[in-house]
């Protein structure tokens, strides 16, 4: 992986590009020294010999710290995307803050797992298929059903683009895809495997996984808000430029 440092504009801030994906540096080492505190913290916390410990600092401990700080950076970028709609009128940026808002809803009521109990009971799932339990079946169907309405209006929005908020959408889909594939990839494998010897490196790899993928992926939206504009913003500038230029032609 190659990255390079660049400074944007010459009144910007700094950032990071890491093949492409811009990241505002400040606030990804801030983001990721948090997310190394409170795995190093779980780490103490479940160890051997280290005694029931304090539960809310474990990342596998439902209501625990490490929730509350992914719904944090969950709720930030739903704001920082609105923002980024709003200012330079794209519209996808709106589609991208509804997933995270269906995301946050979600993982705080805990909803997949709870309508994917019904939906095993429902449906009649099997257990064993794959090594995965009837609920954990139930689960991913219920996520793949709440899923299709904010991702259909996100592709529809993200073909309505122009180029460049396109490839600014394709971007942010990295970081996403990482973060989805330990929520859901990782996740199942560590249902298959939670009393297997892999069980504690598996919930690690999931949950850390996760929060430091929403630590990139808020790294890099802060970028999208210092480059987007509002609209009429660049003519207006670009008119103001010209203006300055024409009197400092003229003859005193």
């Amino acid at each position: 992986m190659t990255a390079e440092t660049q400074t944007g504009h010459p009144d910007g801030p700094a950032r990071w590009s890491v093949r492409g994906l811009r990241l505002s540096p400040v606030v990804l080492v801030v983001l990721l020294a948090v997310d190394v505190a409170l795995v190093a913290a779980s780490a103490a916390v479940d160890s051997p010999g280290a005694g029931p410990g304090d539960g809310a600092l474990s990342l596998e401990t439902d209501g625990g710290l490490v929730e509350y700080v992914g719904y944090l950076h969950q709720l930030v970028l739903v704001v920082l995307l609105l923002t980024v709609s709003r200012l330079g009128g794209a519209r996808v940026w709106t589609a991208w803050a509804a997933v995270f808002a269906l995301v946050l809803v979600d993982d705080s009521v805990r909803l997949h797992e709870t309508l994917g109990d019904r939906a095993a009971d429902g449906l009649g799932l099997p257990d064993g298929v794959a090594g995965l339990r009837a609920d954990d079946l139930g689960e991913l169907v219920v996520w793949g059903l709440l899923a299709v309405a904010p991702l259909v209006w996100l592709v529809a929005l993200h073909r309505r683009s122009d180029r460049e908020t396109q490839r600014a959408s394709l971007r942010l889909a990295v970081p996403v895809a990482v973060y989805a594939f330990c929520g859901i990839v990782v996740d199942q494998v560590h249902a298959m495997g939670r009393d297997g010897s892999w069980a504690g490196v598996l919930g690690t790899l999931e949950d850390g996984g996760e929060l430091v993928a929403l630590s990139v992926t808020v790294a890099h939206v802060v970028t999208l808000v210092g480059a987007a504009r509002r609209p009429g913003e660049p003519r207006r500038r670009q008119s103001d430029e010209r203006a300055a230029a024409s009197a400092s032609s003229s003859p005193a």
